[in-house]
């Protein structure tokens, strides 16, 4: 992981839900990825501003060399009972990590975003 240089020492956030989130990102992260690397990186977003002057935005970017998301399947992948793509995992889920991750980083303020590069290209992703 990388946590940037202009990041404080003490950021308010929902603790809770934040680990929340990031563990879900991570496991489908490394879940997808059977070469390669997953990486997590945090900085401050560069003129975000916030209602408070002293406020700062934290992005948090989960970057993987899986396997990549087809563009009809960006789609479908926040949604609820939703599971797409090949895993390499005995483990599978409901289908809802995703689609409660992007509510609750909602209602923290922030939101959920995707960028995927499908084979036979580089592959990566971010969350």
């Amino acid at each position: 992981f990388e946590i940037g240089p202009t990041i404080p020492q003490l950021v308010l956030v929902d603790e809770q839900r934040l680990r929340q989130v990031l563990i879900n990102l991570l496991h489908n992260a490394l879940k997808f990825t059977l070469v390669g690397s997953v990486r997590l990186e945090v900085s401050v977003v560069d003129g975000a501003s916030t209602p408070s002057s002293e406020a700062l935005r934290v992005r948090f970017a989960i970057s993987d060399t899986g396997i990549g998301i087809s563009e009809a399947d960006k789609e479908k992948l926040f949604s609820a009972f939703t599971q797409i793509g090949r895993t390499h995992s005995s483990v599978r889920g409901t289908g809802l990590g995703l689609a409660i991750s992007k509510e609750l980083v909602a209602l923290m303020g922030g939101r959920l975003q995707l960028e995927s590069v499908q084979p036979p290209a580089e592959k990566s992703g971010s969350c």
